[in-house]
């Protein structure tokens, strides 16, 4: 599908608010969409009674709502799903995260649904995002829905107001995310793409502060009682190995298993044979650890969510905000070229 049959779509959405119905813009199989993102602006109204701004993809919806001049951002999943991840000021009951004063009258604000699923396990994790003018990223909440969907298939944009007093809100911007990053603008190729700063994100700084707390609590369990830390990251050197050095401009050929801090499900492993990556486009965890080893040395790293993934939805095994373990031992490093 062309972009100026998106488009078409997209204005007769917009059209369809004053009558506070949902159209949806298809997304073509073409742009295997990951994630959606749009952009709104709401006019302060003239009333108290709720009114709303919401965008929906598959089975979630990201809204801004306002009631009696209370501003808040909902993220509403089906019920049953499992809630496992959220802003640190967010409340979670089932089937919905909410996120209070996230947004301002007047005012731009970005709202962005991501998606990773795992075919083989039959779930799908939904992220909802939103930014304020001027500020930073801010995760909602992550949700886990027991059904799989390999990618977004359509968007829909909403607004609900009391009869005759409709919400003046303007949809400024639209676009669908493919897998590899690169934005596709729904409404015109003109369009400068979005960038996104995953790492310095609202709640990164209270995140830290809670992850370091978490591990170092775990340090007092026998799993983790050797840990030490350097640069953020906490690690245990099991084998020191007789090699060359780790240098961060290397490749380097690895055996690994990674798995959360929270519960110990792994997420990735090598099998029978190892895996080799340029150290420098890997995860700050990882480019601060393997130096501290040579060629032939094993080494633990527990690595906070601001030197992993941060607030991404990466992958359907690593929900927003998680601490990492790597269990890394080095096969080989030399000079990257």
């Amino acid at each position: 599908m062309k972009t100026t049959t998106l488009a078409a779509a997209f204005l007769l959405c917009q059209n369809a608010f004053a009558q506070n119905q949902p159209t949806p813009i298809p997304l073509p199989d073409s742009l295997r969409s990951a994630a959606v993102l749009v952009q709104v602006q709401v006019a302060k109204p003239t009333h108290r009674r709720e009114t709303s701004a919401d965008v929906s993809s598959g089975p979630v919806t990201l809204k801004l709502e306002a009631e009696r001049g209370e501003r808040k951002v909902e993220f509403e999943f089906p019920e049953g799903s499992t809630v496992v991840s959220k802003a640190l000021a967010a409340e979670a009951e089932d089937g919905e995260i909410s996120l209070e004063d996230a947004w301002n009258f007047d005012e731009p604000t970005m709202l962005l649904i991501a998606t990773a699923a795992d075919s083989a396990a039959g779930f799908t994790l939904y992220s909802g995002y939103v930014k304020q003018a001027n500020k930073a990223w801010q995760l909602v909440g992550t949700c886990r829905v027991a059904s799989w969907q390999k990618q977004l298939t359509e968007l829909s944009l909403t607004t609900d107001a009391p009869r005759r007093k409709p919400l003046a809100a303007q949809w400024q911007q639209a676009w669908s995310q493919r897998p590899n990053g690169s934005w596709k603008s729904l409404l015109q190729d003109t369009a400068k793409a979005p960038t996104i700063n995953w790492t310095a994100h609202a709640d990164s700084l209270a995140q830290a502060a809670a992850d370091d707390s978490l591990i170092k609590q775990a340090i007092q369990t026998p799993a983790y009682a050797n840990l030490q830390s350097t640069q953020g990251i906490f690690y245990e050197i099991i084998e020191q190995g007789s090699g060359t050095p780790v240098t961060l401009n290397d490749r380097i050929t690895v055996h690994y298993k990674g798995y959360l801090f929270t519960n110990g499900e792994v997420f990735d492993q090598t099998k029978d044979k190892p895996a080799s990556f340029p150290l420098r486009g890997l995860i700050k965890g990882w480019q601060v650890a393997l130096p501290l080893i040579n060629v032939g040395g094993k080494i633990k790293v527990v690595i906070p969510s601001g030197q992993a993934y941060s607030i991404r939805t990466r992958a359907a095994k690593i929900p927003p905000n998680s601490i990492l373990v790597f269990e890394i031992a080095v096969v080989e490093s030399s000079a990257n070229k």
